[in-house]
Parts: C-alpha cells; structure tokens; sequence
C-alpha cells in the first residue's frame, strides 16, 4: 500500500488514507470487503488500476451493502442502515421485557 502512496491509520489498521497535492483517497478494507472514495473521477480510476496490480480485486460500480450495512447514496450525502442490526436488537429486547400479566377478573359494563 505503501509503494501507491497510501498511510495506513495508526488507530484502526484497516482504513488508509492517500494524498498526492490536491487529490485524496480513503481505503477501508475488513477481510474481504473493501470501499475506496477518491476526490476525483481520475484519481479513483488511477488508484483503482494500482491497486489491481498488486490485489486480487472484483470492483463494483454501486456500493449497495458492506458487513451487513446498506449504503444508499444521496445527492449530497450517505444513507447508512443496519437492519439485521435493528431487527436482532428488537427481537433481544423483546424477548427480556416479555412478561405475563394476569388481567383482573373483573366485569365490564
């Protein structure tokens, strides 16, 4: 990564960040999955062709998901969500508040 003028996070290990003048880059790479954003058209396409060379790569025009994260872009910004996330957490949390309540035998008018 080194020799394509990426530097590698000191806190995280798994994102690198490339700067070359005005043109910059972030990698993020966590096994098997990865996602490069470049500042420009003609830096991502560069960077692209480097890292090719050196990696067993399969590039994806869309990012629709990554580690069970859906990606959806917008015009300005990222939508982020987690479903299988939410859906485990609620399912965790209903199982804990659960409880059986007995109703009051009572008659109603």
């Amino acid at each position: 990564m080194q020799e394509i003028g990426f530097r590698a996070n000191e806190n995280d290990q798994i994102t690198y960040a490339y700067k070359h003048g005005d043109d910059c880059a972030m990698l993020w790479i966590l096994v098997d999955d990865g996602v490069l954003v470049a500042s420009n058209d003609i830096i991502m396409e560069r960077l692209k062709l480097e890292l090719t060379t050196r990696l067993k790569l399969k590039w994806d025009k869309d990012i629709n998901s990554i580690v069970g994260i859906e990606l959806k872009r917008e015009e300005k910004d990222f939508n982020l969500k987690q479903p299988g996330l939410i859906k485990k957490s609620i399912q965790a949390a209903d199982s804990h508040l659960k409880a059986s309540q007995p109703l009051p035998d009572i008659k109603l008018e």
